[in-house]
């Protein structure tokens, strides 16, 4: 997919350009964001507000397809006219992820993962298996159950996007290989999706 881009008319000085390389975001940015910068997608307008008091260094506001440098971390605002600010628009708002844009990694709240890593402690493993296994064979229905889960059993509130990316960054870290199953979800998940999954302990 090819990514078109509408460019503020006077540009900052610390923007000179985006362009798309082979599908690929571009940002030509003169900041310093480090090695290990990070890209973030706000779905609603409650993540946006969420997103510019954050770590995140390029923010994404998919339902407007605008991309804002977030040049003040998790001081209010994007920053000062120095640094932050909007980057460009991307045409027809289409849906732009970490991996769509060169140099970035997928943002994760720190805080908020440590979070949801001590509730993960607090569930009874064949409820965690279930989750796991619905998780697995349709994410978008597993992450709604997690949701419906933390706020009925822990009173606590996440939006899909902050279990994403909490799930992600965990898989990344190979955090669920120690997820008991037994029988019946071994049989379901390679029924699903074939005999490819390792490191599960039946019960």
């Amino acid at each position: 997919m090819a990514f078109e881009f509408k460019l503020p008319k006077r540009l900052p000085s610390w923007l000179q350009g985006v362009e798309d390389q082979g599908g690929s975001v571009e940002l030509q940015l003169d900041a310093d964001l480090g090695e290990d910068a990070t890209f973030a997608v706000a779905s609603t307008k409650k993540e946006l507000k969420q997103l510019k008091k954050s770590g995140a260094d390029i923010v994404y506001d998919e339902r407007k397809g605008k991309l804002y440098l977030n040049g003040n971390g998790e001081a209010k605002g994007w920053g000062s006219k120095a640094i932050g600010g909007l980057i460009a628009k991307v045409k027809g708002k289409p849906q732009v992820s970490a991996n769509d844009v060169t140099g970035f990694d997928r943002f994760v709240d720190q805080e908020g993962l440590e979070e949801f890593r001590q509730l993960r402690e607090e569930i009874d493993s064949g409820v965690e298996a279930d989750l796991f296994v619905q998780t697995t064979l349709d994410p978008e229905a597993g992450i709604k159950e997690i949701k419906k889960y933390a706020r009925q059993q822990h009173g606590v509130k996440y939006s899909t996007r902050e279990i994403g990316d909490y799930l992600f960054e965990m898989d990344a870290n190979a955090e669920f290989i120690d997820v008991e199953l037994d029988a019946v979800a071994i049989q379901t998940l390679f029924e699903e999706t074939g005999a490819n999954q390792t490191g599960y302990s039946a019960c």
